[in-house]
C-alpha cells in the first residue's frame, strides 16, 4: 500500500501582541540654541508582549552648532496605554503605541574631541503602515526628544530638541 505525504501543514504568522524586534532608520530636525539643522538615527528595536518591556540602542548623528555631533543611546520606553493592544484595529494599536522616552548614551564630536555623557527624555508614537498581524510589518512613527549632558562642565548647557520621522520594520515576537 503506497503511503501519501501528509498535505503541508501552514503555520500563521504569529498576531501581533505588542512584543516585536525592529530595525529603525529616522530622519529629522535638530535645534539647538535657536539653530535648527537635519539630524539622523537607526537602531534596532524589541519590545515585550502589550509593549510592557520595550527597548532601544541607536546612533544618532546632527551637524547642529556647525559640527558633527554623534551619540550613542539607549533607551527604554514606557507605554501608558498598553491596555489598548487588547483591541483588533489599527486605532487601538497606535493609541498603546503612544510612548515615554528615557536614555542613557555617550556622545562625542567629529575628530573625537568634546566627549560627554548624555541623557535624554521625550516622548512619541507609533502606527502601522501595513498590517500587523502578517507576521511582520512596516511602522511609521513621530518622535520628540530633548538631550542634556551629564558631566559637570556643561550641566546647564542649553539642550538638543529632537523632531523625528521614524520608519521601522518590525518583526512580530511570541
Amino acid at each position: 500500500m503506497p503511503v501519501w505525504p501528509a498535505p503541508a501543514v501552514e503555520v500563521p504568522p504569529p498576531r501581533y501582541t505588542g512584543a516585536f524586534y525592529a530595525i529603525e532608520a529616522a530622519g529629522g530636525l535638530v535645534r539647538f540654541e535657536g539653530d535648527n539643522a537635519p539630524g539622523v538615527d537607526v537602531g534596532v528595536r524589541a519590545s515585550s508582549v502589550l509593549q510592557m518591556a520595550d527597548l532601544a540602542a541607536r546612533y544618532e548623528l546632527s551637524t547642529a552648532a556647525d559640527e558633527a555631533q554623534h551619540r550613542l543611546m539607549a533607551s527604554a520606553q514606557l507605554h501608558p496605554f498598553f491596555v489598548f493592544m487588547l483591541g483588533s484595529d489599527r486605532l487601538f494599536t497606535t493609541l498603546a503605541s503612544v510612548y515615554l522616552r528615557l536614555g542613557l548614551g555617550g556622545g562625542w564630536l567629529t575628530g573625537g574631541a568634546g566627549g560627554a555623557v548624555l541623557w535624554d527624555w521625550g516622548a512619541g508614537l507609533d502606527t502601522p503602515l501595513t498590517e500587523p498581524d502578517a507576521g511582520q510589518s512596516l511602522w511609521l512613527g513621530f518622535e520628540y526628544r530633548r538631550t542634556s549632558t551629564l558631566d559637570d562642565e556643561t550641566i546647564g548647557a542649553p539642550p538638543l530638541q529632537t523632531f523625528v520621522l521614524r520608519l521601522g520594520y518590525r518583526f512580530n515576537a511570541f
